[in-house]
């Protein structure tokens, strides 16, 4: 038994291991869930062909994904801040906002399926086509919302990286446009433009998140050639 603990006591290869099993739950969601299901724009027949059509497949993708961010992506998240934390220049604050980046990105994103996922389990004959328009436009919303959390998430890891080298270097440049992408597509709302150019750049920030914790991953389970520079103390007030 001692291999297994040894191997869930090291922080860089739980976190490796379970970024990557969560990309791979989450492509395998995507294929239920992603690229069909209807914008905030569908009209109330568009929407009910959909989950007459596709509602247990929604329920099943809805479940693999709600397991890949309960039991590995929160995992990841935590053991990255434990990775973070001694490096950190601030002394925690950047990493302690990396994790609570995602924590509300996790939440924000439950709270976008539970309409869809409630529609889905029901049947969409069980609800009104007002009821029906609401439901997608607050999932479209809460879901593009990750986006911000993501970004706490990426920037505050940015900040770490590019000072510490603690993941390669370079991925903070990737981190920092995965931020920027996330709060300026947020601006598909204001414009009421769900399936535009705007929607799209949430989702792209939304995925450069996910493909930063896929490197990240494969980084953390590779052996380290280098010993991580010293954190700088952070900075105190003098009296």
């Amino acid at each position: 038994m001692q291999p297994v603990w040894n191997l869930l006591n090291d922080q860089r290869r739980v976190a490796g291991i379970c970024g990557i099993a969560f990309t791979v739950l989450f492509i395998v969601a995507a294929f239920f869930i992603i690229g069909t299901t209807p914008t905030a724009d569908a009209s109330s027949a568009e929407i009910n062909e959909y989950f007459a059509g596709a509602g247990s497949d929604y329920l099943t993708g809805d479940m693999i994904f709600g397991f890949s961010v309960v039991l590995f992506m929160l995992t990841f998240v935590v053991a990255l801040r434990g990775i973070l934390l001694p490096v950190d220049p601030s002394g925690g604050l950047w990493a302690n906002l990396s994790l609570a980046g995602a924590l509300v990105a996790v939440i924000l994103g439950g709270a976008g399926a539970a309409p869809l996922t409630s529609i889905a389990f029901i049947g969409p004959e069980n609800v009104d086509d007002s009821t029906l328009r609401l439901a997608i436009v607050m999932s479209q919303v809460s879901t593009s919302a990750v986006g911000l959390g993501f970004a706490v998430t990426m920037i505050s890891v940015a900040v770490i990286v590019a000072q510490t080298a603690v993941l390669w270097r370079w991925m903070s440049i990737l981190a920092i446009l995965s931020a920027v992408l996330g709060i300026v597509g947020m601006a598909w709302i204001p414009a009421k433009e769900p399936a535009g150019v705007l929607a799209g750049l949430s989702l792209a920030g939304i995925s450069g998140a996910q493909l930063f914790m896929l490197l990240a991953s494969i980084q953390l389970l590779l052996p380290s050639k280098s010993p991580v520079p010293a954190p700088r103390a952070a900075a105190t007030v003098g009296r």
